[in-house]
């Protein structure tokens, strides 16, 4: 009788020990994945949201410029930083186009360009379409599908979009034709 209190006792603790090594695994691949990124549509929505908020509260009108920093780091794990702080949209091009972390893929009127971004984008790399010129206006490709412009002839990849001016017209999830009439202009750079 003594044995077989002590047997069920041993299974038991095994059970136990062998279900917490595998709530320790769990919680090892959660932790993992947070500190890659989320690469969720949720968290650019509350990002979106968020700037949008940021917008209407706020009396500056050159307000709110880091939130695409913010929001990369959240959805693909890599801060777009300077000084410890995070970047201005409108120098993200200059941190990016000089940094030996980022490759330059091209420019978005190339379509195979256009197809190695959505691909990086939904392989987890942090990819980001930048006019080259005046605003240096930002797009950061997310994970999705290629849809076709007819106005460009190209297959756009799926992009989320701040606009400081035009707040309210804020996206994500919509083709990088939705950014830009003429992507000439627009470069696009992947993490290494």
């Amino acid at each position: 009788m003594y044995k077989k209190i002590l047997y069920c006792v041993a299974l038991v603790l095994l059970a136990v020990s062998c279900g917490s090594s595998a709530d320790k695994g769990d919680k090892k691949e959660e932790t993992r994945a947070t500190v890659v990124g989320s690469l969720s549509n949720s968290d650019l929505e509350a990002g979106k949201a968020a700037f949008i908020a940021c917008k209407n509260n706020s009396k500056e009108l050159h307000a709110c410029k880091t939130n695409v920093a913010e929001i990369f780091a959240k959805y693909y794990g890599y801060h777009l930083m300077s000084d410890d702080r995070y970047v201005p949209y409108d120098q993200i091009f200059g941190l990016v186009s000089q940094s030996t972390e980022w490759e330059e893929l091209g420019f978005a009127s190339d379509q195979e360009v256009l197809i190695q971004a959505q691909k990086n984008a939904n392989n987890g790399i942090g990819t980001l379409a930048i006019s080259a010129k005046g605003s240096h206006s930002v797009a950061v490709v997310i994970k999705g599908a290629l849809s076709y412009s007819n106005s460009l002839g190209l297959d756009c990849p799926n992009v989320m979009v701040l606009r400081p001016k035009r707040f309210n017209k804020s996206f994500v999830g919509k083709g990088i034709n939705y950014a830009w009439s003429n992507l000439g202009d627009v470069k696009i750079y992947s993490l290494k």
